[in-house]
């Protein structure tokens, strides 16, 4: 009897629900700031650091695709952003018995894209402001590709001869799924306020090289691992309703990437080659952005 009052709620749901949205596609700009840090260090009780790169607010122009639509209470989002790479300084740090720093210029890009998959509830049926809620589950994937280039040495000792080259790409996919809440607040027909928040659980694909340079010893460096991860994300946006086919959206949101485990880091110089050691691998990332968006509506 439980089970089948429960197929008649959902069913009754499915066929009478409370909240309708048309298909709306919103196509925006705006600005974007990074930062990411990676550490290796030894598994060990004093976990000593052996390597470091950290970079420095690199800034995007971002571009932004969706489309979103409730039906019958039915919630459903795809999104898609491109990221251009405008400028940023990356630092580098290494450990072999005495410690040298480099600064770098690097340049790359960024690939974002999301599906979500939620049930939209109307908390005031009764009133004429809504406010809807919409628990959701999504799965998300972020790809980076950051290229550094012109190393600068900022600090050597013991007048050794030393250079770095890391003319070769960092490469970072994160993907997994996620369950979030959106909150959307319409206190009249002209202005909807967003807010949200997402847990992601993600795996992350990082690859990588590096090669410090001592004297005639090329101590070359290749990372290649599979990490555990998850990010929170939080977002806001107010949307200003200007027709029922046309609205103007602007949106910020904070994303905060972090994973932290053990990976196999093969060290190869010219004179021999060193077997791979188990290290701590970290990886933390974080970055926001603000844009403008334009919001098309397709009644149907």
């Amino acid at each position: 009897m439980k089970k089948l009052l429960f197929l008649i709620f959902l069913l009754q749901s499915f066929l009478f629900g409370t909240v309708t949205e048309p298909l709306a596609f919103e196509i925006g700009s705006g600005y974007r700031e990074d930062h990411l840090k990676w550490l290796i260090s030894s598994d060990t009780p004093d976990s000593q650091l052996n390597y470091k790169e950290r970079y420095k607010h690199p800034r995007y122009l971002q571009t932004n695709a969706s489309l979103r639509v409730i039906d019958r209470d039915i919630y459903f989002f795809g999104n898609f952003a491109y990221s251009f790479f405008a400028s940023s300084q990356m630092h580098q740090k290494d450990r072999d018995i005495i410690l040298y720093s480099f600064d770098f210029k690097n340049h790359g890009y960024d690939l974002e894209s999301a599906l979500e998959l939620g049930y939209a509830v109307n908390l005031t049926p009764d009133h004429m402001e809504k406010t809807i809620l919409i628990p959701l589950f999504g799965y998300s994937g972020f790809w980076k590709i950051l290229k550094r280039e012109d190393s600068t040495p900022t600090y050597e000792q013991n007048g050794a001869a030393v250079s770095s080259v890391l003319d070769k790409r960092l490469k970072q996919v994160w993907f997994g799924p996620y369950l979030g809440v959106n909150l959307e607040f319409i206190p009249c027909d002209r202005v909807i306020f967003d807010l949200g928040y997402h847990f992601n659980w993600l795996k992350l694909k990082h690859k990588s090289t590096s090669d410090l340079q001592i004297g005639l010893i090329d101590n070359y460096k290749i990372i290649d691992a599979a990490l555990d991860a998850h990010s929170h994300a939080a977002f806001g946006k107010i949307t200003y309703v200007f027709t029922e086919k046309f609205k103007l959206a602007f949106m910020g949101k904070y994303d905060y990437f972090i994973s932290e485990d053990k990976t196999k880091v093969n060290f190869v110089t010219k004179a021999q080659n060193i077997d791979s050691d188990v290290y701590k691998n970290n990886f933390f990332s974080r970055w926001w952005y603000v844009f403008l968006g334009l919001e098309f509506i397709f009644q149907y």
